[in-house]
């Protein structure tokens, strides 16, 4: 009983760290959920009749959220709410002891970083953690601790892979590695796997095909393909995440590789160095004590504690510093499989790119990996008591910052545009084209959308399918209204937009007022 109280404990003090934050904060990325949510329901198909580039589970959600509450954002927050709550319970009760805690305190320390990497809020990566992690911690499970699971846990974890994918396709990745990696390194995998190869196939089926089968039959399955997928790679990534010529010619894996490669070593050798200075610092002041120099070593020994941590503010340099060191110790272990796979999953889980947000699935990799490590068997529990306190003091010091930031602000959950909105809304009915991103106009206005392409970023001109449309709905002056607030297209867009394309917006459209614009 003991040994479930304490981590139910746990998880039950993670929910109440993660309750302090979940109303907290606004990003246009959960907006636009907000706003395709809407989108369905008011019958306008993902993709067909309007476009967003990302995954289509959390759209689904949304809409099914905004029937349930249509004029309250707060649901969608208590939705990922009970969603983290609800998979970590039931993820824990399929687990082997020896697991229980390594998962409980990863659980725990993803509740406190919530804030840093946008967890409370409703996004696909807020969505896909929790199940990231369960998936993480059914592989861990069989590598480490040698579990063998039954065919509901299997289920189980297919249905929580189904969910993981269709919340954000780049899981693609480290979700099959996982799955190699278990069926590799355990050979009872391999025989359970073959044993119950119909039930997996069937639920696989079932799971993995649902949407594809949905879009088939409303007809949008071309469109979802090519804004899921063939935008992504295609347009997106050579327009938006590749940063140099050499990025976009050899592509997302030569860019993964020279971003972790040249960011690690920066923080391999800073840490290195840190380690160095603070050693050096603290045996200064021993030697001061010996030859009976009057020094303040209080004093001194704060100073070092504070540089050193003070390299850790950032938390991508915690998470590239324990990387390397999990990769060399099982390297000098000589546990070649495990270090390889480890090194894969490490670099798929930065596959988006380095920003903050994105890094929530790598975070939990590392994190759970930290943990499972110093609750292996064979670590005596005084050094894994001091190397769990270094870790926990490292974490913490790494998310501070931007938890002390969440906290102190109380902006709302949707960015009001309200002199936007109130103008549209003193205006006769009529058809909407946002010339930004912020596309909560829709929702907030309750317009819909004169075109497919409903929004627009500056990369969007070089995409043809995208120019050619936005550009037809400007000539033909189809929108009854515009929205065009991110600069004064006349005077201070040089460098941002198109110009051609705020030439025909002035020809074609009157400036009422806040960034609203009418047909001539």
């Amino acid at each position: 009983m003991r040994k479930i109280a304490f981590p139910l404990l746990v998880l039950l003090f993670a929910g109440s760290i993660f309750s302090k934050t979940f109303l907290l904060g606004s990003f246009v990325d959960e907006q636009e959920n907000f706003t395709a949510g809407w989108f369905i329901t008011q019958g306008l198909t993902p993709y067909r009749e309007f476009f967003f580039h990302h995954a289509p589970l959390p759209f689904y959600i949304s809409a099914v959220l905004t029937t349930l509450a249509p004029t309250s954002f707060e649901i969608f927050r208590y939705f990922i709410f009970f969603l983290h709550v609800g998979v970590a319970l039931a993820t824990f009760s399929f687990l082997s002891p020896r697991a229980r805690i390594p998962y409980v305190l990863t659980a725990l320390l993803l509740a406190i970083a919530s804030p840093a990497f946008n967890l409370q809020m409703f996004l696909a990566g807020s969505i896909i953690v929790p199940f990231f992690l369960s998936l993480l911690a059914f592989a861990y499970d069989t590598i480490f601790f040698d579990q063998i699971f039954s065919q509901y846990h299997m289920i189980y974890a297919i249905v929580v892979a189904g969910i993981t994918f269709w919340s954000s396709t780049p899981s693609v990745g480290y979700i099959l590695l996982l799955v190699i990696w278990v069926l590799v390194v355990r050979w009872h995998a391999r025989i359970f796997f073959f044993a119950k190869k119909k039930v997996i196939y069937i639920t696989s089926l079932f799971v993995f095909g649902l949407i594809p089968l949905y879009f088939l039959l409303v007809g949008g399955m071309k469109e979802m393909i090519w804004s899921v997928f063939t935008y992504n790679t295609r347009h997106y990534y050579h327009l938006r995440l590749a940063e140099n010529d050499t990025q976009r010619k050899f592509g997302i894996g030569y860019r993964i590789l020279e971003e972790t490669g040249t960011q690690t070593f920066e923080a391999v050798k800073q840490v290195t160095f840190a380690h160095f200075r603070f050693a050096q610092t603290l045996f200064g002041i021993a030697q001061s004590s010996i030859s009976t120099q009057q020094t303040d070593g209080g004093a001194l020994r704060s100073i070092a504690v504070q540089e050193y941590l003070a390299l850790f503010r950032e938390t991508n340099t915690l998470i590239l510093f324990c990387g390397v060191v999990l990769i060399v110790i099982q390297m000098i272990r000589r546990d070649w499989k495990n270090a390889g796979f480890f090194f894969l999953i490490f670099l798929l889980t930065r596959v988006r790119d380095s920003e903050q947000f994105h890094l929530a699935p790598n975070l939990t990799f590392i994190t759970f990996s930290v943990l499972v490590y110093l609750f292996r068997p064979n670590i005596h529990k005084h050094i894994r008591h001091i190397l769990l306190s270094w870790f926990a003091l490292l974490y913490i010091t790494s998310i501070r910052q931007e938890f002390e930031t969440v906290l102190s602000q109380h902006a709302p959950i949707v960015s009001s545009s309200s002199k936007t909105i109130q103008t549209l809304r003193e205006k006769p009915a009529g058809s909407l084209l946002v010339l930004s991103g912020n596309t909560i106009i829709y929702r907030l206005s309750e317009r819909l959308p004169s075109t497919k392409y409903m929004y627009y970023y500056p990369w969007f001109a070089k995409v043809p399918e995208m120019r050619t449309q936005i550009y037809q709905e400007l000539e033909n002056k189809n929108p009854d209204y515009i929205v065009f607030d991110e600069c004064d297209p006349i005077t201070s867009c040089e460098t941002y937009f198109d110009l051609s394309l705020l030439s025909q917006l002035t020809q074609q459209y009157s400036h009422l007022e806040n960034g609203v614009f009418v047909r001539k």
